[in-house]
């Protein structure tokens, strides 16, 4: 009688020492972890999810509870623009992507009031897209990704070439014999 009451008053202590309205998750059944389940879940040995279906059981069998692997949110995308040369009346501007590695993602070109062009780029394992675009001088130029604005340039004035002033050459030649005084021969002796 003495030891059942010390169970109760024991098992009354913990349930009181719980925080209010946290609830106690029960153990969890094996088959969740089949079929490729244990992936889901994260040992929490590792904090990664199990690495098969035989550890993700026996973690459950030892009275475990399976806690769900927390997906990262996604990275959102940003973008770099960069004015490089001038030629046959365009800019080149490199765009540089970045985002989650290995991931597609489709942007906006908007430059100046045209109508937007649209690219579809996918990051490679660094996370990074590049791309190269055609503005006109002096023209907005602006990525966007889901209506977000990841970055924006204004191409500078088209460069002013100096004009070139023609040089000219005067070239005068002479054979033996063709200018002013005597004309002489070749011939030795003569």
């Amino acid at each position: 009688m003495i030891q059942r009451t010390l169970t109760v008053i024991a098992a009354a202590l913990a349930f009181a020492a719980l925080p209010v309205g946290v609830a106690q998750a029960a153990p969890a059944d094996p088959e969740l972890c089949k079929n490729g389940g244990y992936a889901s879940y994260e040992d929490p040995a590792t904090g990664a999810p199990f690495k098969n279906q035989g550890q993700c059981v026996s973690f459950v069998n030892g009275g475990g509870v399976l806690v769900p692997v927390q997906e990262e949110p996604p990275v959102a995308p940003t973008a770099k623009l960069t004015v490089g040369s001038f030629a046959n009346g365009v800019f080149d501007v490199a765009v540089e992507a970045q985002g989650q590695p290995n991931t597609a993602y489709t942007l906006s070109v908007q430059s100046g009031t045209a109508v937007a062009e649209t690219r579809s780029v996918t990051t490679n394992a660094d996370g990074l897209a590049t791309f190269t675009v055609g503005a006109a001088p002096e023209t907005p130029l602006t990525i966007r990704h889901n209506g977000t604005v990841l970055g924006w340039v204004t191409t500078p004035a088209a460069p002013v070439e100096e004009p070139t002033t023609p040089t000219y050459t005067s070239v005068q030649s002479f054979r033996v014999g063709d200018g002013p005084g005597p004309r002489q021969s070749r011939r030795a002796g003569i």
